[in-house]
């Protein structure tokens, strides 16, 4: 997008003089030249579309920050942030701040700014340049700056943050994670989706009063519920046996996620 040559373009129309415009792009290491003398100049569409990239990537780097802040909480505590991207709070000596997601989530806000401030700098100008455009430096390096600097701390956070596995495994057994999976074995029994949801709402309903999970239901109290489901239903109740039995493309079982991280060591090498 940005790899073409303007030379002789001219500042409006292009040229009288018998410029050869390919050859200069070729001396000068262009594999090609732009093809329209107006647009030439008056084209920041490149920059807008860099700085749309860096807000997107900002976005989800936001995401990623923000559940991990959640993650790091004494509610959760599934993972453990090196001290060196935290802080201590002003206030509470006990506290551990994760400045530094928190900061990358904030720079998302001056990226989406930056986008906009382009937007609106180009959205009413005739052709070709007007100096309104001397803006678009500002924008641009404050852009480039800004995102590189999120990817190489959020790189760096990752490369030294530990995850809880116990923490995560006794989490993961609450809150009845497994209902849909068992909504899907009645399904795969031949009851239709929208008659498993129902019995499965009530499977649950029961072990909240009775302040059980699923897998600790008696196999009476599921065969009452519904005549389709057998005693090999407690293989795919648990955390372990829902992700063990993802099956499809892209899913979150360890299969999938071994295809993934494979797949993108070979595109990122």
């Amino acid at each position: 997008r940005v790899n073409v040559c303007p030379l002789g373009a001219g500042a409006l129309a292009g040229s009288s003089l018998p410029l050869n415009r390919e050859r200069a792009a070729e001396l000068l290491g262009f594999p090609s030249m732009t093809h329209n003398s107006l647009d030439t100049v008056s084209d920041r569409d490149y920059i807008v579309e860099f700085v749309f990239a860096a807000s997107m990537i900002a976005l989800h780097l936001s995401r990623l920050a923000e559940d991990w802040i959640i993650y790091m909480s004494v509610e959760f505590g599934t993972i453990t942030i090196a001290d060196a991207f935290c802080t201590s709070s002003s206030m509470m000596p006990q506290k551990k701040n994760p400045d530094m997601l928190e900061l990358i989530r904030g720079k998302t806000g001056s990226l989406y700014g930056n986008l906009i401030a382009l937007l609106t700098m180009m959205k009413a100008q005739p052709m070709t340049y007007n100096r309104d455009m001397q803006e678009d430096k500002k924008q641009l390096f404050d852009a480039a700056d800004t995102i590189e600097a999120c990817l190489e701390m959020t790189a760096a956070i990752v490369r030294n943050t530990r995850f809880n596995p116990e923490k995560i495994e006794q989490r993961l057994e609450e809150g009845y994670l497994d209902a849909t999976a068992l909504a899907e074995y009645l399904v795969r029994q031949g009851v239709p989706f929208r008659q498993a949801h129902g019995v499965v709402g009530k499977l649950v309903a029961q072990c909240e009063k009775e302040e059980l999970k699923l897998a600790e239901l008696p196999l009476e109290s599921f065969q009452k519920a519904s005549k389709k489901i057998k005693d090999d239903v407690y293989d795919c109740l648990g955390s372990a046996n829902v992700v063990q039995n993802y099956i499809s493309p892209g899913a979150a079982g360890a299969i999938q996620l071994g295809d993934q991280l494979a797949y993108w060591k070979s595109r990122l090498k």
